[in-house]
């Protein structure tokens, strides 16, 4: 599709992931999402990095029957 992007904040982000601030806060520092300052201490992550990072931190392996 091409449709805009949409932007999220840290605290919209934990509630999306279902994770506390903190863990939002530890995986940007550590580099696990990718976001973007937009202006002084405003942080913004795209809603596609949390549906992709999301898909790559889910186990979804079927069980061998």
């Amino acid at each position: 599709e091409n449709r805009p992007e949409t932007y999220v904040t840290l605290k919209e982000a934990a509630k999306y992931l279902r994770v506390s601030y903190r863990t939002v806060y530890r995986w940007l520092s550590q580099g696990r999402l990718r976001f973007f300052r937009a202006g002084a201490g405003s942080t913004r992550i795209p809603l596609s990095e949390l549906d992709k990072f999301i898909a790559e931190n889910t186990n979804e392996t079927k069980k061998e029957e």
